[in-house]
């Protein structure tokens, strides 16, 4: 319902026809950027999602969202009641691809995150995955 725009921007080195991400990989953190931080906001949020060609072998992926930042969307989902049926397993199962992908591919793929603040008040959440390129 209009509750968020979002920005993709793409590196002008970066060869779209040639480079691949593994499939599911961005999903799991854009889906917790609209659900728990932007549906909080009383505003309209903004999700961009940037890929950064960082050398000729890593691109990094960034997920960033101006909403209520980490703390204060766990607190809200603590003060809730969640039903069991509803719990998200898209970071668990991202986590493990993670590990068999850097296993297979012998990479350092790595994802930071990194809580967004201005003034000592949340202003959103980054998160950003390297990504190894072949």
């Amino acid at each position: 319902n209009n509750k968020f725009d979002f920005q993709i921007i793409i590196d002008e080195g970066l060869d779209v026809q040639f480079e691949e991400i593994p499939p599911m990989l961005i999903q799991p953190y854009v889906e917790n950027a609209i659900w728990h931080g932007i549906s909080h906001k009383e505003t309209e949020g903004l999700i961009k999602i940037c890929f950064v060609l960082e050398n000729e072998n890593l691109l990094r992926c960034e997920i960033i969202d101006d909403g209520v930042g980490r703390k204060k969307a766990t607190d809200i989902k603590n003060s809730q009641r969640h039903n069991e049926k509803n719990k998200s397993f898209g970071m668990s199962i991202t986590k493990d691809r993670l590990e068999i992908i850097n296993s297979l591919k012998d990479s350092k793929l790595n994802i930071n995150i990194v809580d967004l603040e201005e003034n000592n008040r949340p202003t959103g959440t980054k998160i950003e995955i390297f990504i190894p390129l072949d």
